[in-house]
């Protein structure tokens, strides 16, 4: 996760649990709430900063250098085609990670709205 993206939120945090600027005393701001914007706030970061060095990402990295240095050392369609499986490796072991990683980011929020649901502040009426 970027600095300026865990910097962004502990001052967040900061600003609304400690700081409270006087047109948010009166509103009572419950923490289940500041939670659930600060997991979302996460989240949001964690899809929108893309990771663009791919070929330095460390799943079979020495595999896919060698398949590489072959290639540009001999230039034959077979060494090609090694180093294309190489990279055909990495980009489904990268879509299986973020496919895994969205499916827990959907079970946690499911749960977080499931609580804040069920178990939130609840009104009464008179």
């Amino acid at each position: 996760m970027p600095p300026f993206l865990i910097i962004f939120l502990l001052l967040f945090a900061f600003s609304v649990l400690v700081i409270r600027p006087p047109q948010l005393k009166a509103v009572n701001i419950s923490l289940y709430r500041i939670f659930i914007v600060l997991i979302l706030l996460f989240q949001i970061g964690w899809f929108l900063i893309p990771d663009l060095n791919t070929l330095l990402d460390p799943y079979r990295y020495e595999e896919r250098e060698k398949a590489l240095m072959i290639w540009e050392k001999e230039k034959t369609p077979e060494s090609k085609a090694v180093f294309d499986n190489e990279r055909h490796l990495l980009y489904v072991h990268r879509q299986n990670r973020a496919l895994l990683i969205f499916t827990v980011f959907l079970v946690i929020d499911g749960i977080g709205i499931y609580c804040f649901w069920n178990y939130g502040v609840k009104k009464t009426t008179a």
